[in-house]
């Protein structure tokens, strides 16, 4: 998948770096983190796509997982549980013997407990739906993942960033300003504290040729 005005070719390149040295695309790490990791390089594409689907109808029976019981035992007929107490044996080395309570269960015979399967749901033919033959569907992208970028060599990392100067024109705001140089109208608050001894208290008021340095 290409694009003439992409060059993937800039992200290995250490000629280069953000005017904010904090900001990283990706660290080439193993998964990479950053700001944009990868790039799309391919497409996976398709069309005459046929869904098949299958429901199931029918009313399942009373029961557990389609099990009808026949016949059970009632609760008294089956157990009884009194309860007993006995002492423990004699006492060992100091121990004073503690009375412990048993719980004894009889059970008794009765009947037994039948189980046959219920009748089972009958499946309803399936959907069938094809697109139309016109129709291409993206069904996946391929993507390649970053090197370290920015990398640049350490004669630019170290270079200072230059300063921008702005100059006030008729209907600027720090949100305008903001908006051309970082994209984000949102950090006008960042161009403020920069040049509050130029604009003043008011950040709402700019003056027509006041110089404002871009960080």
């Amino acid at each position: 998948m290409t694009r003439p005005w992409f060059a993937p070719e800039v992200f290995a390149s250490h000629a280069w770096r953000f005017a904010d040295a904090s900001r990283i695309l990706s660290d080439g790490g193993s998964p990479p983190k950053g700001e944009c990791t990868a790039y799309v390089s391919g497409l996976v594409l398709a069309r005459n796509v046929t869904v098949q689907r299958r429901t199931v109808g029918g009313t399942p029976p009373d029961g557990s997982f389609g099990f009808v019981p026949v016949q059970t035992n009632s609760a008294a007929e089956m157990m009884t549980a009194p309860l007993s107490a006995r002492v423990t044996d004699a006492p060992v080395s100091g121990v004073v013997p503690v009375p412990a309570i048993r719980r004894s269960v009889e059970v008794r015979e009765g009947p037994p407990i039948i189980w046959k399967p219920g009748p089972q749901p009958v499946p309803n033919p399936p959907v069938v739906t094809t697109t139309d033959p016109g129709d291409v569907f993206v069904l996946a992208f391929q993507c390649r993942t970053l090197p370290k970028a920015p990398d640049p060599t350490p004669a630019i990392a170290q270079q200072a960033p230059v300063a921008r100067v702005y100059k006030v024109v008729s209907g600027d705001s720090l949100g305008k300003i903001a908006a051309r140089f970082y994209g984000n109208a949102g950090l006008w608050r960042k161009l403020y504290a920069a040049n509050k001894p130029v604009i003043g208290k008011d950040p709402n008021k700019l003056k027509v040729g006041q110089k404002l340095t871009i960080p």
